[in-house]
C-alpha cells in the first residue's frame, strides 16, 4: 500500500479530519470532511473568500490531524494552491453539496490545494506506528 493509499483509508475512516495553520504566531483549527485522491495527491479543497485560505497564502506550513479507534495521524506540510478545472466533475461526485456552496450566485470560488514536503505519522497514545514521507 502506498503512503497516499494509506493516507486515504484513515481519512475515509475518521471521516472528520482537522486542518491546523498559523496566525499571528497562534494555532487556528477546523474541521475538514471533503478530499480527493488523484493522480497521486490527495487534493483538498476550502473557498477562497475563508480565513484559513488567507492563512495559507500567507504562511503554507499546516498540520492535518486525523483520529480513528484510539489511533491518530498526523501530516506536517507544505499546502500548494492549484488550479484544475479538470477535476469538477470529481469533486461534485465526491460531494454534490459542493456546486450549490460555490458558485457564480454566491460569489464563493473554490480553491485547491495539496501538500508539499508532507511527513505522516500514524500512531496510539504511546508510540508511533508509522511514518513515512508523503511525496
Amino acid at each position: 500500500m502506498t503512503g497516499v493509499e494509506k493516507v486515504a483509508e484513515y481519512l475515509e475512516k475518521a471521516k472528520i479530519f482537522y486542518l491546523l495553520t498559523a496566525e499571528d504566531g497562534k494555532p487556528s483549527g477546523r474541521p475538514f470532511t471533503f478530499f480527493l485522491v488523484e493522480n497521486g495527491d490527495i487534493i483538498f479543497l476550502t473557498g477562497q473568500h475563508k480565513k484559513v485560505y488567507q492563512q495559507m497564502k500567507k504562511n503554507p506550513y499546516v498540520e492535518l490531524l486525523a483520529s480513528d479507534a484510539g489511533s491518530f495521524m498526523r501530516i506536517d506540510g507544505e499546502a500548494e494552491f492549484f488550479e484544475e478545472d479538470s477535476l469538477w466533475d470529481k469533486i461534485v461526485a465526491r460531494e454534490p453539496l459542493i456546486p450549490r456552496l460555490y458558485n457564480d450566485e454566491t460569489g464563493f470560488k473554490v480553491a485547491l490545494f495539496r501538500l508539499r514536503h508532507a511527513k505522516v505519522e500514524i500512531g496510539g497514545a504511546v508510540k508511533i506506528q508509522d511514518s513515512f514521507d508523503l511525496n
